[in-house]
């Protein structure tokens, strides 16, 4: 792979990759590649020197450094993809790169453009950590439709405390590898366990309220995939996702009944609900 890159690029700094040893190779693919991207102008080709750096995962922290002066938004959404996709496809990346990929991706959530937030999204629900799920609820508020849709798609994915009870079920003690996320925890009475926090859940709400279809049928996604996974949740879900049986477009009619369905052996329906439904149908 190397040795192909090199061949490819060689040309930007004109030297012959070939008669380079390999760690000599590897260094001149880097920086031909890092030259390339800060001497061109064109906006296509530095989005396609970017992808490239994907090849390389120790090439993180100058990734970052290209993004940071980068004006296109094009060219930074890109760049966001390629840490992402660094961190998806490295399995033996280190703890400390990925909570730089991760607040790599919370900074760039204040950038106005949405294919950038987009991305940062994506990065924050596959890197989770403490804070995860109030960085992502904090958008739900997103003037932008396209912004407040991503964010609820991401709550549909694997929540912090199911990451948590994962660890500590598990029976595995602290590798003191993963900022204290690992430590073993002191046992908790079931009650005392927030499945989400208070923030979150008004995030659910303000969800299915939104004015926006996408909004609403990504949060009837997030609040069914959370309450399958957890009864407690999904009993006091129930009075909200039975209104959107009323919702005015069909899809999220369609989408509210099969999610009832999914957490279905999760729940008894109450008289007032069941008219609800009923009336729906109808």
């Amino acid at each position: 792979m190397n040795q192909q890159c090199a061949s490819r690029y060689c040309r930007f700094s004109g030297a012959s990759a070939e008669c380079l040893e390999p760690i000599q190779r590897y260094d001149h693919v880097k920086n031909s590649l890092s030259d390339a991207f800060d001497l061109n102008g064109e906006e296509i080709l530095r989005r396609k020197l970017i992808v490239d750096f994907s090849i390389f995962q120790l090439l993180i922290e100058r990734t970052i450094r290209m993004i940071q002066k980068e004006t296109s938004h094009k060219v930074i959404a890109q760049g966001l993809t390629t840490l992402m996709d660094i961190s998806q496809n490295s399995e033996k990346l280190e703890d400390h790169l990925l909570l730089m990929i991760y607040n790599t991706a919370k900074l760039y959530l204040k950038d106005s453009n949405h294919w950038v937030k987009q991305v940062c999204f994506r990065i924050i629900g596959h890197i989770k950590q403490s804070d995860s799920l109030k960085t992502i609820a904090d958008y739900i508020h997103s003037q932008d439709a396209r912004v407040r849709s991503a964010a609820m798609e991401t709550l549909k994915k694997k929540s912090l405390h199911e990451r948590s009870s994962e660890i500590v079920t598990s029976g595995e003690w602290s590798t003191g590898k993963k900022w204290a996320d690992d430590a073993p925890k002191e046992l908790l009475d079931k009650d005392e366990v927030n499945v989400v926090s208070s923030g979150s859940c008004g995030a659910f709400v303000h969800g299915l309220e939104d004015e926006f279809m996408e909004v609403r049928s990504a949060s009837v996604d997030a609040l069914c995939n959370l309450a399958i996974h957890h009864p407690e949740f999904a009993v006091l879900s129930l009075d909200f996702l039975v209104d959107m049986f009323n919702d005015e477009i069909e899809a999220v009619r369609i989408k509210a009944i099969d999610s009832l369905t999914q957490m279905s052996h999760h729940i008894i329906l109450r008289e007032h609900q069941l008219e609800t439904i009923l009336g729906a149908l109808e």
